[in-house]
């Protein structure tokens, strides 16, 4: 009795844990990596800020000038505007890359946590059936049990090392994506804000300058072909339906 009490207290609790964590942070990062192509709005919009000609080539960043252009402080912003920029186009394609999850997390995992769950809820019903048992049963139901854990150590499924393993690699993952990554590019996005605001102050004289007051949003860049609405979802759009369009990667926003 208590050798199969013991083995569900511990392993097939921490399995469980273990499978409701990793379902649950691969959703998130899968989330995340929903969400990459939209960095490219606040890119737009502060390549618009700094007088940028992304016609041909999205990362041109030749000309590139913040407000007036005249004084130190307008200078070194442009500098570390254009370098902004540049991150936060390629946030995009970073976060889409740290946040794919698929390797560690995908229909043949979720299936083999299902086929586990089930040999392991079993074991834990059969625990119970033995506590009901008259004392003179209980003996051999409890020896049953044993046989059991050596047989779940044994399968071919090796659910409890298995799930310790694969729960660790999608946390992995997830860190990486959101406290690394999205976090950064987020940081890059507000900092793409600011750097818009400073930017855009003054006189409007010439084209540059005209696209400096453009403002850019999802429903623009659509227009241009910079997203797509994903054909696969027959339901209304929303911003989850968004996918980037990579062919227009390296051409006009």
């Amino acid at each position: 009795m208590l050798t199969a009490m013991e083995y569900q207290r511990g392993k097939v609790f921490n399995f469980e844990t273990q499978r409701k964590r990793a379902t649950s942070q691969a959703k998130i990062t899968n989330g995340k990596r929903d969400k990459a192509s939209d960095f490219l709005v606040p890119a737009k919009n502060l390549a618009s800020a700094l007088g940028l000609n992304t016609t041909v080539n999205m990362y041109n960043v030749t000309g590139a000038s913040c407000g007036d252009g005249l004084t130190t402080s307008t200078i070194k912003e442009a500098g570390v505007a254009t370098n902004d920029y540049l991150a936060l186009v390629n946030c995009s394609i970073e976060v889409d890359i740290a946040c794919n999850v698929s390797a560690e997390w995908d229909n043949a995992t979720k299936a083999k946590y299902d086929a586990c769950k089930v040999t392991l809820d079993a074991f834990t019903a059969k625990n119970t059936e033995c506590q009901e048992k008259p004392i003179g049963e209980a003996a051999a139901c409890w020896a049953d049990q044993v046989t059991a854990i050596d047989a779940i150590k044994d399968a071919e499924e090796k659910c409890i090392q298995w799930s310790a393993t694969k729960s660790e690699a999608v946390a992995e993952i997830k860190k990486q994506c959101v406290d690394t990554v999205f976090r950064a590019c987020k940081g890059k996005e507000d900092a793409a804000v600011e750097h818009s605001a400073n930017c855009t102050s003054g006189t409007v004289k010439s084209t540059s300058g005209i696209n400096k007051e453009v403002i850019h949003t999802k429903e623009t860049l659509s227009a241009r072909g910079m997203f797509v609405y994903d054909p696969a979802d027959d339901e209304d759009v929303d911003e989850d339906d968004i996918i980037l369009n990579e062919a227009m990667m390296h051409r006009s926003f």
